[in-house]
């Protein structure tokens, strides 16, 4: 009886193998790569007596997640924001980002080892606002994106942003906007 139920277990666990094809890491495996810039800024104008000139110029921090080989590809569709300090209120979003495969072959035989990015939009109003109070420093966002992986298991992935505030400055280079 004892061997039945190993045997029948051993035959489930070869099905569900099996059932994944040219996959071999399931649930999503993945991992932040050495690419990603997850540092957010904050310029402010130059002041000029009682009034500032120009706007404020904004850096996003730009996550990039490659999947391990041999692992099924990824969607996160949603994001949960929270802040380091109890002044700017967590948000939630709906998004819409991918992360493939990395089960394909190139021509001579090596797995391809795919990814995805996206930018973290980590800054609004009340994180810009929250700035202009302080005279140096900066927060943190701890962003938790959410979803599903192509064999159907739920994921999510926690990533912690410093968001740097820069009196009178500006910066450049990386995903930038401006704010009036």
């Amino acid at each position: 009886m004892k061997n039945k139920f190993l045997l029948s277990l051993v035959a489930v666990a070869s099905m569900t193998i099996n059932a994944c094809g040219q996959f071999t890491n399931f649930p999503a495996q993945y991992h932040i790569s050495d690419t990603s810039g997850l540092a957010a800024t904050v310029s402010y104008p130059l002041a000029t007596g009682t009034a500032t000139t120009g706007e404020v110029n904004v850096k996003l921090p730009r996550l990039v997640v490659k999947g391990e080989p041999g692992s099924v590809g990824v969607t996160f569709d949603q994001m949960d924001v929270s802040y380091s300090v109890a002044d700017i209120t967590q948000s939630k979003s709906e998004i819409s980002f991918r992360v493939n495969s990395s089960h394909f072959r190139d021509a001579t035989g090596n797995v391809i080892v795919d990814g995805g990015s996206i930018d973290l939009p980590v800054i609004s109003r009340s994180v810009i606002e929250y700035g202009r109070r302080q005279t140096s420093g900066n927060i943190t966002a701890r962003v938790t994106l959410s979803g599903t992986d192509e064999a159907g298991w739920p994921t999510s992935l926690q990533v912690n942003v410093p968001i740097v505030f820069i009196p009178g400055g500006t910066v450049t280079g990386g995903s930038t906007g401006s704010t009036p």
